[in-house]
């Protein structure tokens, strides 16, 4: 495998804000260190404010094989560390496999879930070896706030407080780094959260503002969001947080176009306009064209702290 340094490329591509693809311009991208892979966009949850539900793509089935020469190639393109998310990245039966193989390329290995199947014992064992950091996404622990949310397995089961706490916790003991993923939304922005978090302890506590996305989430439009005041009423109330947790906050503007995310497809898209830009695929034009046919700030990847120690 060849060293993985950053690169830029120049490239003759497409105007961003134009999918066809068909006026040529030029830009340079360079790769940072860090991509999300949306395996799947399927979920067993129905989360109002979801930003990755793709379904602009109509349906889309998980090709094992395809996955398998995505991971290759963003590892030999010098990505050093790769998130599985979806939809619901457990759903994907093939997932321990992935992981696997992203880990024998040299990459670390991230999870995003919603964690309800990491509560299956067997299932627990099957998937942890093969990852380095394992995100849950954990937006209240009020059974009536993730109902009203659709935080909830098929619509209906929420998980509880302690059922997130014994997870987290056995995944420290077994030597996994943990992250929480917290949405702020209308239905959550006046909670606190800083005791379960702190008897959690997760290493890094990420906390995003809840983003209206054209083809994602515009079908539950003015249901979920919040002002960037009511996001930073909840960043202070939930500041009294155990200095071993590192606690990033991400809002609107900084959450855009500050992400390298490949779709189920495996297309590099982002999210720096209304709706999601997809590029061509990275397995048929490369992964160096395909990254410099979507919008990607650096800058903004810095600022929002996606460069850390792994």
């Amino acid at each position: 495998m060849k060293p993985k340094i950053p690169f830029t490329s120049e490239l003759s591509l497409s105007n961003p804000s134009d999918q066809s693809h068909d006026r040529p311009t030029t830009r340079k991208h360079k790769v940072p260190p860090t991509v999300n892979f949306h395996l799947t966009k399927y979920c067993n949850m129905r989360c109002s404010f979801c930003y990755a539900t793709f379904s602009d793509l109509g349906i889309v089935k998980h090709n094992f094989e395809k996955s398998q020469q995505i991971i290759r190639a963003l590892a030999e393109a010098g990505f050093e560390k790769i998130t599985f998310a979806g939809g619901e990245p457990t759903l994907v039966r093939e997932l321990p496999e992935l992981a696997k193989l992203a880990k024998s390329l040299g990459m670390i290995t991230t999870i995003v879930t919603n964690g309800a199947k990491l509560g299956d014992p067997d299932y627990y064992d099957q998937i942890t070896p093969h990852f380095d950091w394992v995100a849950i996404s954990i937006d209240s622990i009020n059974p009536e706030t993730n109902l009203k949310s659709g935080r909830a397995v098929n619509g209906k089961n929420v998980l509880s407080r302690e059922f997130y706490q014994e997870i987290l916790q056995k995944l420290r003991r077994n030597g996994i780094k943990t992250k929480i993923n917290t949405v702020v939304s209308a239905y959550n922005f006046g909670e606190d959260l800083t005791e379960f978090i702190n008897a959690c302890q997760p290493k890094r506590w990420k906390i995003l503002q809840a983003t209206p996305i054209e083809g994602q989430n515009s079908q539950n439009s003015g249901k979920f969001e919040v002002e960037k005041a009511q996001f930073n009423s909840f960043l202070r109330r939930n500041s009294s947080i155990d200095p071993e947790t590192t606690v990033v906050a991400e809002e609107i503007d900084l959450i855009k176009g500050s992400y390298v995310m490949v779709s189920p497809e495996g297309k590099f898209y982002d999210n720096s306009l209304n709706g999601y830009i997809y590029s061509q695929s990275l397995l048929e034009i490369g992964v160096k064209n395909a990254l410099g046919q979507v919008n990607f700030d650096y800058d903004k990847f810095l600022q929002r702290g996606g460069k850390y120690d792994f």
